[in-house]
């Protein structure tokens, strides 16, 4: 390490380093490569304003920079010529749908019922004009129309084949449970039906017990009515009986008396 002057050490300068220098060689060649195999497109900027703030678009300011910057003479050009460009390979996969018997990009094309001045065919895309692409457009949504329509078709179809099965199959279960629940009612009524006429002829069959019961007491209160009048009867005759061999008795006492006293008068 040198000092200069000032006293401060100097450092030596250091030799690059090669493997960093080839590293940098290869990438900058698969740069090259990868810019070689692009294609290069220009894009025109337009201010919508001078305020720099967004949501702002002054019509006035962006028609002047596309009328000086040549973008509506660009326009032009490109519509009047063949404007749209598409791949075979792109063209065929996306209106193959518009005649699907076809095998590749030139039948496709040939196949097609369109002006065949305002398409050309190159060797590796297919030119047309704007109005072309509309009506390619217009035909390829009516015929995913009529496809989506067939497929709606077929899978309504499919569903109700399905719910079909699935209700024939429910059936039985359906007429089955419908049977039970009809039964059950039926059940039901018939024995509310039959508690109701238990429960009738067991009030009639307890108003009947309680008429009998009714009736044997009243029989037998009249009958102890009865037996206790003639037991009364009965007492009174009893005692009539007495109060006469009572009488009988003492006038049977009487008259021995008398014969007693007639007896001894006449010794």
């Amino acid at each position: 390490v040198s000092t200069q002057s000032t006293g401060h050490p100097r450092r030596r300068k250091a030799n690059p380093d090669p493997q960093s220098a080839d590293s940098f060689m290869v990438q900058l060649a698969n740069l090259m490569t990868t810019l070689d195999s692009t294609q290069i497109q220009y894009v025109r900027c337009v201010k919508p304003n001078n305020l720099k703030e967004p949501a702002i678009i002054e019509a006035n300011y962006v028609l002047t920079q596309l009328r000086y910057s040549g973008m509506l003479e660009c326009v032009k050009i490109r519509l009047m010529g063949y404007s749209v460009r598409r791949g075979f390979n792109d063209f065929f996969q996306r209106y193959r749908i518009l005649s699907p018997r076809t095998k590749n990009c030139q039948e496709l094309v040939k196949a097609i019922n369109i002006d065949q001045a305002d398409l050309q065919m190159g060797k590796t895309k297919v030119f047309f004009r704007d109005k072309i692409l509309t009506q390619l457009e217009e035909m390829r949504g009516m015929a995913l129309k009529k496809y989506v329509i067939r497929i709606q078709v077929s899978y309504r179809a499919h569903a109700a084949r399905k719910r079909y099965k699935k209700m024939k199959k429910s059936i039985p279960l359906i007429q089955s449970w419908l049977r039970m629940v009809s039964e059950k009612r039926l059940y039901k009524k018939l024995r509310k039906e039959k508690d109701e006429r238990e429960k009738a002829e067991r009030q009639q069959r307890e108003e009947q017990e309680r008429a009998e019961r009714e009736r044997r007491m009243k029989e037998d209160r009249e009958r102890f009515e009865a037996e206790e009048r003639e037991r009364k009867l009965r007492a009174e005759r009893e005692k009539q009986e007495q109060a006469e061999r009572e009488k009988e008795e003492a006038a049977r006492k009487i008259q021995e008396e008398k014969e007693r006293k007639e007896r001894a008068v006449s010794y």
